[in-house]
């Protein structure tokens, strides 16, 4: 499956990605259970490429397409579902 992103967004994803990793290990260990450490592992496999496309992108607004399985989808749908609220909590 292919996620579409503007290079500013992306770099707001990683930046989330990257400093609630701890908060999302808990999280994914009450949603998992016994599978927590392969959800993890698939949370772990977005940031590489990630990376690569803030780095490699030139404008804030071009768009990138970035292939990812369907499970690593699954897992940064879980993530957001559960950030999402905690940020509008907070503001």
């Amino acid at each position: 499956m292919i996620l579409t992103l503007k290079r500013i967004e992306i770099a707001i994803l990683l930046f989330n990605i990257s400093s609630m990793r701890k908060s999302v290990r808990t999280f994914f260990k009450k949603k998992y259970k016994k599978q927590y450490k392969e959800a993890l592992q698939l949370f772990d496999s977005l940031k590489p490429q990630l990376e690569n496309a803030v780095e490699t992108l030139e404008g804030d607004y071009y768009l990138e397409h970035l292939e990812y399985t369907e499970d690593q989808l699954q897992v940064l749908s879980s993530f957001l579902e559960a950030y999402i609220p905690k940020i509008e909590d907070f503001l």
